[in-house]
C-alpha cells in the first residue's frame, strides 16, 4: 500500500510538497503511488492523461456490489493533463481524514519542474491552445456524492485488459484486487 497520507488543510502550495510526487522529480509519482488507466476515458480537448491513486498503509478502497469505489480517509487520486508534450495541470482528488472530499489543481511551471496550487481557476495557453483549469468548486460539480465522488476509479472503468511485464494479459481490476487494494475482495464468479 502507499506510504503517503495527503496533507490536511491548508493544502501545500507546490505539488512537490504534497507527498504525491517525487520531490526531486515532480514528473514522477512518489513511491507507493499506483498508476492506473480507465477503459473509457472522457475527451479532454485532446489532452493526454496519466492517472494514479494512493491509499494509506493498511487501508483499502471500499467497493460495493455495483462497482462503485470509495477512497478511505487519507486516499487520493491524481491525474496529470498534458498538451503538445507539456504538462499543463495535475489534479488531486482527496478524501481528508475527517471524511470530506476536495479537489485541488496545480498548474505546471514553464520549466516543467513543479506545479503551483491554483486557488480560483485559470486559463493558460499551451502551443496556441487555451486550457481552462477548474476552480475547486467546479471540481465538486462533477465529483458529487451521487457520482460516488471518484469518477475514474470505478470497477467497470478498471476492468480492461493490460499486459503485464511477463507478457500475460489480465484485467487491471483483477490485478489490483489481487494486490489487496479493495474491500471486500472481488469474487470473479460474481458479476459486478
Amino acid at each position: 500500500m502507499a506510504p503517503i497520507t495527503p496533507p490536511e488543510r491548508p493544502f501545500p502550495r507546490l505539488l512537490t510538497q504534497t507527498g504525491c510526487v517525487d520531490p526531486s522529480d515532480a514528473t514522477k509519482p512518489a513511491a507507493g503511488v499506483v498508476p492506473y488507466d480507465v477503459g473509457s476515458a472522457l475527451w479532454s480537448d485532446g489532452a493526454e492523461k496519466e492517472r494514479f491513486f494512493a491509499i494509506p498503509d493498511d487501508q483499502h478502497i471500499a467497493i460495493d456490489g455495483s462497482g462503485d469505489m470509495t477512497l478511505p480517509p487519507g486516499g487520493v487520486t491524481m491525474k496529470t493533463f498534458s498538451l503538445h508534450g507539456r504538462r499543463v495541470e495535475t489534479r488531486l482528488f482527496v478524501r481528508h481524514l475527517d471524511g470530506t472530499f476536495a479537489g485541488y489543481t496545480y498548474a505546471w511551471n514553464d520549466a516543467q519542474t513543479d506545479a503551483t496550487l491554483v486557488d480560483d481557476g485559470a486559463t493558460v495557453t499551451i502551443g496556441g491552445d487555451a486550457w481552462t483549469i477548474p476552480t475547486r468548486a467546479q471540481c465538486m460539480q462533477c465529483h458529487t456524492e451521487g457520482a460516488g465522488f471518484s469518477l475514474g476509479l470505478e470497477a467497470p472503468q478498471l476492468d480492461h485488459a493490460i499486459t503485464r511485464g511477463d507478457g500475460r494479459r489480465e484485467s487491471l481490476f483483477a490485478s489490483l484486487d489481487a494486490l489487496g487494494y479493495f474491500t471486500p475482495r472481488f469474487d470473479a464468479a460474481k458479476p459486478l
